[in-house]
């Protein structure tokens, strides 16, 4: 007979753990501020740094410079895109929903 170990192991190591524990947290930041999600806004350096640093340059000048000291590829991936694919308006909706991919 498996022990309490055992099977709480199989339970966190099982294949729908992870994906029913990402629906969860996303349900309580729900719960908890469902403006986040349906009026997004810029965080941070998000609008400051990153989408004016795209608006004023090249793709290749946004890849190849550290704008906070290191290369945050996923934040200048976001800010080029919410840059280039849609109006300003929206462009915090690229950044925050492109965030619950991390």
């Amino acid at each position: 007979m498996p022990d309490f170990k055992e099977n709480l192991r199989s339970i966190l190591l099982g294949e729908y753990f992870k994906p029913l524990l990402f629906v969860w947290c996303f349900f309580v930041i729900i719960l908890k501020d469902h403006t986040l999600f349906l009026d997004p806004r810029f965080w941070a350096e998000e609008g400051s740094l990153f989408f004016s640093f795209a608006h004023k340059n090249s793709f290749f000048e946004f890849l190849t410079t550290p704008l906070v000291g290191y290369y945050t590829l996923m934040n200048v991936f976001a800010g080029y895109l919410s840059d280039r694919l849609v109006p300003i308006d929206f462009a915090p909706f690229v950044t925050t929903y492109l965030s619950l991919i991390v």
